[in-house]
């Protein structure tokens, strides 16, 4: 296989190259992976700013938050102001295969989703996680994962009490 190729206009690099020590996994296989899944995980990435988790071989995870410079003109971004670092943060809106491609060749291997969309305000939430079980059965809250206590919520589900 080539070590490199063209996808969306996406130029993907180093694909044969290990994803990180110890992942048994090349950067081919997160490209790969993504593209498949790409359908089930763009609606629940469309619109939000996006954190990622990145990894460079020989070195330690990192979160990104704030794109980088060579981010190509197309990836669409939002400014907002982070309190914690007290500075504007340009987050990536991940809405199309393209752009979801182009973080797969930057090594992103999670994807964090803000819980408000990039147009709105950073004080109206639509999607809740938690990791606390109601206390009623009939809720609108739903586990993702059976067996597991995560559960998740559209904030248009909620009433006030």
């Amino acid at each position: 296989m080539a070590e490199s190729e063209m996808r969306e206009g996406v130029a993907l690099t180093n694909l044969d190259a290990g994803l990180f020590d110890g992942a048994g996994a090349t950067k081919r296989d997160l490209v790969d992976y993504l593209d498949a899944v790409s359908d089930r995980i763009l609606p629940a990435l469309r619109d939000r700013p996006l954190s990622v988790i990145r990894v460079h071989r020989g070195q330690e995870a990192f979160m990104q938050k704030n794109v980088p410079s060579y981010t190509p003109a197309w990836v669409r971004t939002v400014t907002w102001w982070a309190e914690a670092s007290q500075r504007e943060v340009s987050y990536a809106l991940c809405n199309d295969r393209r752009t979801l491609l182009w973080f797969a060749n930057q090594r992103a291997i999670e994807y964090h989703p803000a819980l408000v969309r990039g147009s709105g305000t950073t004080t109206s939430p639509t999607w809740c996680s938690t990791w606390t079980l109601p206390k009623q059965m009939g809720s609108p809250w739903r586990s993702r994962q059976p067996g597991r206590s995560a559960w998740h919520c559209p904030m248009s589900a909620w009433t006030a009490r």
